[in-house]
């Protein structure tokens, strides 16, 4: 706290500036107003086709008298299968509940967007919320247990780690009376899912499903083998809800399909075999669910299931505070209205929000005929020589570690934040904490005196200008971060000339490693530490973060070899420390992300570690 004050009394510009940060990154951006107010539920335009007739008015959940507060913080990483050969059961199915589901869950996002029921389509913000109600995935990721089988009920391994033998539970029925779940729907959805014209990435589904010389195979009604070839210990992220941005993948019955085609399977049904059964859904409305009774698996306590699209904050909020609302997504300021308004709230935070982070470009230290952009060794973070010992690498090394040192990352969790995160040193670990080992002690501590130093040793006593692009990702204060961070190093003599770009319109400068300056930048959490994040910093990445090294090269390599979970944990430490050691990427801050939970609702358990949307909706209790 006395570095803090310290630091807002010597640099008063610099607090200016992050009081209007503040100001922007707590409104947001301006849309505009619903007709809606506090007193009416969401609006319900023109309803798409669906099958189910019309809703009711909506009322509001009754509300159990219930009055405290507590705040959760997620971490823990998720096994993946070893090499045993022998059968890894899955998570028993629960029974049915003994009582029958009562009362109306609601829940409230920005955007939910038009139907699209099937694989290709689904798209952000579908598919987290197609693969959290009405579908369901082969595995599900858990903190407390990590790979947890659903849709699986046991899986084998080959010897050789390259063929997955895959057990379906038997009897599990697929929504509007379209029969059975059968292993052939999981194959076609899985074909779905690649098609021309998917809005998935097919070539890392293809690598895993599709394989040369392997793929998926039906055995029987029930089983099915996936050959991918050559180990590959990532496989279940690409089904498994909760560790990848699509929130799984759901297998959708074929015999729907085939009935109405392509051109109308995508928005008549929502076909699956979730707790969650669609009867309704409303563009730019409430999509209205109802509870599967004697659901397989388990039944939901609630009997109804309303998701509304409230694109305002403001009538989000309204419609909160006046108990319309159960669950919804909000920014930091209405978060922070929030604790204080409402009392019956409890707060569900995640450490596995986001993590920020500024990308130094122009590191490309494995010469190669096909480099799109050569090397640029004038660029004072660059070195001319690819020997880690010499004077031009060791120099250019300090004015990257200058460079993050000059960081006072606390003041931007405590101002741009609102203390809703932390301050972040290694790249990649947000949510994985307590596995960070002797990573933890690895801090770039706050020191412009000695980042001063660093610049002048390496010849540059008068700093030097760099361009730095500001580009936006979905998560709180990530072009703040950016901007707040050039005022501190303009304190060091680092000058930048800055540039507001989408990142759609920066993404062809990772493609051609041709910028040469820093970009703003922000990821999710991956499923294991920094292990989604590898491709970035290698050749073969498409994408690049501005970093190719033999050293990079031959770890991310062994990574992907690695099938035993501990080896390769071990391994991602070593690269992590590589990347801080050598300052190729700096971290700012992990964003943690809250989501309140009104008095008619208690707390659960969510899928890990993405938590974009609510997961596990069907063991949301009610509050007693």
């Amino acid at each position: 706290m006395f570095k803090l004050w310290k630091t807002c009394f010597r640099s008063l510009p610099l607090l200016a500036t992050l009081t209007v940060l503040m100001f922007l990154v707590a409104c947001g951006t301006s849309e505009s107003p619903d007709a809606q107010s506090a007193s009416e539920p969401a609006a319900q335009p023109a309803a798409e086709q669906q099958s189910a007739p019309s809703a009711p008015q909506q009322e509001p959940a009754s509300e159990p008298a219930s009055s405290s507060s507590q705040s959760e913080a997620s971490s823990g990483a998720a096994p993946a299968p070893t090499t045993a050969p022998a059968q890894v059961a899955a998570e028993p199915a629960a029974a049915p509940q003994s009582d029958a589901p009562t009362g109306t869950l609601r829940i409230a996002l920005d955007e939910i967007g038009p139907p699209k029921w099937i694989p290709k389509l689904q798209g952000a913000p579908q598919n987290s919320i197609n693969n959290t109600t009405f579908w369901e995935s082969l595995w599900k990721n858990q903190k407390s247990d990590g790979l947890t089988g659903v849709l699986a009920e046991s899986w084998e391994i080959s010897d050789d780690a390259t063929v997955w033998t895959i057990n379906l539970h038997q009897g599990v029925p697929f929504h509007h009376g379209y029969g059975e779940m059968a292993a052939g729907d999981f194959v076609f959805s899985m074909e779905n899912s690649v098609e021309e014209g998917t809005t998935r990435s097919p070539r890392l589904l293809q690598r895993n499903f599709f394989a040369e010389g392997g793929g998926m195979t039906v055995l029987d009604d029930y089983t099915f083998e996936i050959n991918t070839v050559t180990p590959s210990w990532s496989m279940p992220w690409d089904v498994a809800t909760g560790m990848t941005s699509y929130m799984g993948t759901g297998v959708i019955s074929q015999k729907y399909y085939e009935e109405y085609g392509e051109e109308k399977a995508g928005f008549t049904l929502a076909v699956g075999t979730g707790p969650w059964e669609s009867v309704e859904h409303v563009t730019g409305g409430t999509w209205r669910f109802e509870a599967v009774q004697d659901h397989w698996r388990k039944t939901p306590n609630f009997a109804e299931l309303h998701y509304s699209e409230i694109s305002e904050e403001s009538t989000r909020l309204a419609n909160f505070l006046a108990n319309k609302l159960d669950i919804a997504t909000f920014n930091l300021e209405s978060i922070g209205q929030l604790e204080q308004q409402c009392s019956d709230c409890k707060f569900k935070t995640f450490t596995t929000g986001a993590q920020l982070f500024i990308n130094i470009h122009g590191n490309l230290y494995v010469d190669r005929d096909d480099l799109p952009t050569p090397r640029d060794p004038s660029l004072p973070w660059v070195s001319a020589s690819t020997d880690m010992n010499s004077p031009d690498w060791i120099n250019a090394r300090k004015v990257r570690k200058a460079m993050a040192i000059a960081i006072d990352r606390q003041l931007l969790v405590d101002t741009l934040l609102q203390g809703k995160g932390a301050p972040a040193h290694v790249y990649g670990w947000a949510g994985f904490e307590d596995e960070l080992g002797y990573l933890a002690d690895l801090k770039h501590e706050y020191d412009p005196e000695m980042a001063k130093q660093l610049l002048a040793e390496a010849g540059y006593p008068d700093g030097f200008e760099i361009p730095m692009a500001l580009t936006n990702r979905p998560f709180p204060a990530t072009i703040e971060t950016a901007a707040a961070v050039a005022t501190m190093w303009e304190d060091i003599g680092i000058r930048t000339t800055q540039v507001r770009q989408p990142m759609s319109a920066f993404r062809p400068n990772f493609v051609e490693r041709s910028w040469k300056g820093v970009n703003s930048h922000g990821n999710i959490v991956s499923s294991e530490p920094l292990l989604s994040r590898t491709q970035t910093y290698v050749i073969a990445g498409v994408v690049n973060y501005g970093v190719e090294h033999p050293v990079s090269e031959d770890l991310n390599a062994r990574i992907e070899n690695a099938f035993e979970q501990e080896e390769r944990l071990d391994l991602v430490r070593e690269y992590t420390k590589f990347l801080f050691d050598e300052v190729f990427t700096i971290p700012t801050v992990n964003v943690y992300h809250i989501w309140p939970l009104g008095p008619a609702v208690d707390d659960w358990e969510w899928t890990f570690p993405v938590v974009r949307v609510p997961s596990n909706l069907e063991y949301i209790p009610h509050r007693q």
